[in-house]
């Protein structure tokens, strides 16, 4: 029978040397984060053949799990009251936001003190890497149990942390990219439990149990799930024959306790797994249909190509073979003391095999029977929206069951495994580098139309308070940038950005307000904020979505500004403060939209549809369309939160001969109906008059087959009028009208594009209406201070799928001069994408139908 002492440990020299250990593969994976690890943090990453990326201020999750270490060294440096998030989902009663909880300690502890003695990036990157550094050592002390040989252990302490899976979720902010350190003190534990009968061993492993549940639920649920496993695991390899002695199990029972009662504790403790779930709109459970959008698809665990959420569960070749080998290995050597061995090892590739399947959710193997039998057998699972998020014991499974593997290969060459070992963890590195490609957000510490919030709040003797556009329904990260600057001045916010959405807060905040998307907000809604102690509103130009309104942020924008009952308190490039006013001012504002570029644009094969047939074209925009030809076929719109607009239409490409009948409704009534008569045997557009909204209002049309047979290509929602484009004609649009990141300038209503603020990608697009066939120009007014002959970006003209796009440059100080041609009556659509790290501008876009 084996000994089972703990093999001896140098604490300084394995964590030197871990330390070591973890700063290269940090220095390797995570470049060039080291470059900018006191100004940037990173806040996703890319897969391969792909380049890294240093963005300003990118909203996300990494922003979003900062704030709420924030609040943790706020609590400690009393700026908050202990357990109060007065700063977000705030409505009014300061009392109601008492929300005590672990608030992810060890890890905002960590934040902490690199916040403490620099600034929010240093900070998350601290704790970023002790998690990782953590990880490493902890795995070496449990894989040290399993061989005795020290180059194993090595490998496996490495191996620890040279799966993407880790990298990529540390580096997009989530929870379980911290988390994961849990799982080798829990499992070390339980090894020194079960295997040693050590309390130490109960304690350190339900001290793991128990701080997993602190920052991140998903670890702490798989590392309860795999408690089991990893004691059977540990009676396995200890090899004696008294486990059922009733000295042994009593021993063992006693010196587990703490296990369930750290575990009973951690869900006591964090109400992100109680309560906010109890009150959220996900207490039902997930449906598979939902979580077959967060799966990935098992192509993941072995491509290469840039794919996504399913670029998480890469594994590769080389850990499957090394693990492979070693089994074999072991079963030659079955008979010459390698059963143990062989047995513990073919159960973790055993249990590995079973996480792989269960991360792939609906499309895992077998129609996904594991993974049903998981959400049948183990209620909880039915919460889980990632299935992939298993991975959190994947590393430490293969960590220990790579260290067995090693160690059974080396009983034949020693000296040539050590080098074939060493070979594979550089190879792995590589292959890991390869497969990631971190991007970076530089995170601001000051931002002055929040600070002129405060000021202006704090002059009139009350707590800022805010109303921050664009607002989302509480699960959106574009909310993470409002929680950032919030946490700078301490504002407290209506906002919000939670796993799981408490149901009133979509009840009070976002139903109750959600018409000051569009910039529209009645005497009463104005009041009832003021009554919440709500006396500020903020809105983000550059972080506004086609999704949040049916018209470009100008139109939020410019009612906005209009508003009687709003004074502009203070633009700062793409941020905007208004206050709120007691009574509204007798003049009142005249900016306007000159053109309305639809958000609200539709293919109506991909619209809900009653009868009808889907048919391949290539003359249609997205090379098919609906033929309505039948009693009974309709086409319905989802319904569009709109507001009034000057001559607000729909318009609808069709063709055919018969009619529509247009069913107009407003909320769950019918407010309009009408008829439209399709005579052409070519694509045209046709128009049917919008019922008008009073105030924002929820409108969609359904369009049923009357007579006849009429085709569908496409259905928007238009405003504002536009040029009939015949031969010579010329229009002349803002580009501030059109869809625009950068912000507007207040003077001649051009669009900024400030370096400090901006990505590189698409940021401006438009104007998005249908033109004639024939040949165009379009000229662009652009301005910069960028040295002549810098290349600025491109310039494209959207076409229909299958046609070749015209590109044009954007360099600085030569003019830009755009010549294309439309096949057919499709969209006219330029795009902008900016290349560049410098400041520039443009103003108007004429464009001119030559012939």
């Amino acid at each position: 029978m084996e000994s089972h002492e703990t093999p001896r440990t140098r604490p300084v020299r394995d964590g030197l040397l871990t330390l070591a250990l973890t700063f290269i593969i940090w220095l390797v994976v995570s470049w060039p984060l080291p470059l900018h690890v006191g100004s940037a943090v990173p806040m996703g990453a890319t897969g391969f053949g792909t380049e890294s990326q240093v963005e300003v201020m990118m909203p996300g999750d990494h922003l979003q799990l900062m704030f709420h270490y924030w609040l943790m060294s706020d609590y400690i440096r009393g700026g908050t009251p202990w357990f109060y998030n007065f700063y977000e989902m705030n409505t009014g009663d300061d009392a109601e936001r008492y929300e005590p909880g672990p608030y992810y300690i060890p890890f905002s502890l960590l934040f902490t003190i690199g916040y403490l003695t620099g600034n929010h990036s240093i900070g998350w990157n601290f704790a970023g890497f002790v998690s990782l550094w953590v990880t490493v050592w902890l795995t070496l002390l449990l894989c040290r149990r399993y061989s005795d040989y020290e180059g194993a252990a090595w490998l496996g302490a490495a191996l620890s942390i040279l799966l993407p899976y880790r990298w990529l979720t540390l580096f997009g902010g989530s929870p379980t990219g911290f988390g994961m350190m849990m799982v080798p003190l829990t499992f070390l534990g339980l090894d020194y439990a079960v295997r040693d009968g050590k309390w130490r061993g109960g304690w350190m492993a339900g001290l793991g149990i128990l701080l997993a549940g602190c920052s991140d639920t998903h670890t702490f649920f798989f590392a309860v799930l795999f408690t089991p496993v990893w004691c059977l695991a540990a009676l396995i390899w200890r090899g004696a024959f008294d486990v059922w002695k009733p000295r042994f199990l009593i021993r063992r029972a006693l010196v587990l306790l703490p296990v369930p009662i750290m575990a009973w504790l951690a869900i006591k403790l964090s109400h992100t797994i109680t309560g906010d779930i109890e009150a959220s709109t996900a207490k039902a459970g997930r449906t598979l249909q939902e979580v077959a959008l967060f799966s990935p698809h098992p192509a993941g665990l072995i491509t290469f190509e840039e794919l996504g959420l399913t670029n998480h569960i890469y594994i590769g070749f080389l850990i499957p073979l090394l693990l492979l080998a070693g089994l074999a290995a072991g079963l030659f050597a079955w008979k010459r003391g390698a059963a143990r061995k062989t047995i513990v090892l073919g159960g973790l590739i055993l249990s590995s095999t079973v996480v792989v399947f269960l991360s792939l959710g609906p499309f895992g193997p077998f129609d996904a029977e594991v993974f049903i039998l998981a959400r049948q057998l183990i209620p909880p699972y039915e919460l889980i929206r990632q299935p992939a998020k298993i991975f959190s014991v994947l590393p430490i499974l293969f960590a220990v069951a790579g260290t067995i593997a090693v160690g059974l290969l080396a009983r034949s060459n020693r000296r040539m495994i050590s080098w074939g070992a060493g070979l594979a963890a550089v190879l792995i590195l590589i292959e890991i580098d390869l497969q990631i490609h971190p991007q970076l957000s530089v995170v601001y510490e000051k931002e002055p139309a929040y600070e002129a919030v405060t000021e202006d709040a704090r002059t009139r003797g009350m707590d800022p308070h805010l109303l921050v556009l664009p607002l989302w329904p509480g699960d959106s990260h574009q909310s993470s940038v409002y929680q950032h600057y919030a946490s700078l001045y301490r504002i407290r916010m209506i906002n919000g950005y939670r796993p799981f959405v408490p149901a009133r807060y979509i009840r009070d905040a976002f139903k109750a307000y959600e018409s000051a998307n569009l910039g529209i907000l009645s005497d009463a809604q104005l009041d009832s904020l003021r009554d919440k102690g709500i006396h500020h509103i903020i809105l983000h130009e550059n972080i506004f979505p086609e999704k949040v309104s049916p018209f470009p942020v100008t139109y939020t924008l410019f009612n906005l500004l209009n508003h009687p009952r709003l004074d502009l308190l203070k633009q700062s490039g793409p941020v905007w403060a208004f206050r709120i006013r007691d009574l509204a001012r007798p003049e009142v504002g005249n900016v306007a939209m000159e053109s309305y570029p639809p958000a609200a644009l539709f293919e109506a094969e991909r619209m809900r549809r009653l009868g009808g047939d889907v048919i391949t074209d290539e003359t249609a925009s997205f090379g098919s369309y609906v033929r309505m030809g039948e009693p009974g076929n309709r086409l319905y719109l989802r319904p569009i939160g709109a507001g009034p607009a000057p001559g607000l239409r729909w318009m609808i490409r069709a063709r055919g001969t018969g009619s529509l009948s247009v069913h107009q409704n407003i909320g769950e009534h019918e407010a309009d109906r009408s008829r439209l008569t399709v005579s052409a045997d070519d694509w045209t557009w046709l128009e049917v008059p919008s019922v008008m909204p009073d105030g924002m209002q929820f409108i969609y049309p359904a369009f049923e087959r009357a007579e006849g047979r009429v085709d569908i290509d496409q259905v928007l929602l238009a405003a504002g009028e536009w040029p009939v484009w015949m031969p010579g004609d010329e229009a002349t649009f803002r580009a501030g009208d059109f869809f625009h990141a950068g912000h507007i300038r207040a003077e001649d209503l051009a669009v900024v594009f400030d370096s400090r603020h901006e990505r590189r990608g698409i940021v401006l697009y438009g104007p998005r209406m249908p033109a004639p066939p024939g040949r165009y120009e379009a000229v662009i007014d652009l301005s910069t201070e960028a040295e002549r002959g810098s290349h600025l970006g491109e310039w494209t003209v959207e076409s229909p799928p299958g046609t070749e796009r015209v590109r044009i440059g954007m360099t600085a100080g030569e003019p830009v001069i755009i010549p294309f041609t439309l096949a057919g009556n499709h969209i006219l659509q330029l795009i902008m994408v900016s290349e560049t790290t410098d400041s520039f501008s443009i103003g108007d876009i004429h464009i001119k139908r030559l012939e």
